[in-house]
């Protein structure tokens, strides 16, 4: 199976250790649609958003690794995760499961998390 990822879980970021623990494998990077990411500081949230896109990597692994990223993730409390396309067929990605209205006030938006976000 495949995930899509676009915060601390991509190479070079803090938590893609985890990602490596966990099998995953890096497939390449992709683009989904109609998401978009809140820009905090420490880690993004994803949100439906109509006509917004990320940018973000796709890994493929094994379903005793999405268990395990779902650990990390706080699914299903703290992230949900849904199907969305990608340039290599369908991928999970992980977005907010609460109400994100007073971070996407503070924080806005971004289409591609970085390491200058990461500080």
């Amino acid at each position: 199976m495949l995930v899509f990822v676009y915060g601390t879980l991509k190479r070079g970021f803090g938590n893609h250790g985890v990602m490596l623990a966990a099998g995953g494998q890096y497939v390449g990077n992709s683009i989904i649609k109609d998401y978009a990411a809140i820009n905090v500081p420490w880690f993004p949230y994803a949100i439906k958003k109509v006509g917004s896109r990320i940018k973000g990597e796709v890994f493929s692994i094994e379903e005793k690794g999405l268990n395990d990223l779902d650990i990390l993730e706080g699914y299903p409390s703290h992230y949900n995760r849904s199907l969305v396309e990608t340039s290599y067929g369908f991928a999970w990605v992980y977005h907010a499961a609460e109400n994100m209205t007073a971070k996407i006030k503070k924080y806005g938006f971004t289409e591609e998390w970085s390491a200058e976000h990461y500080e």
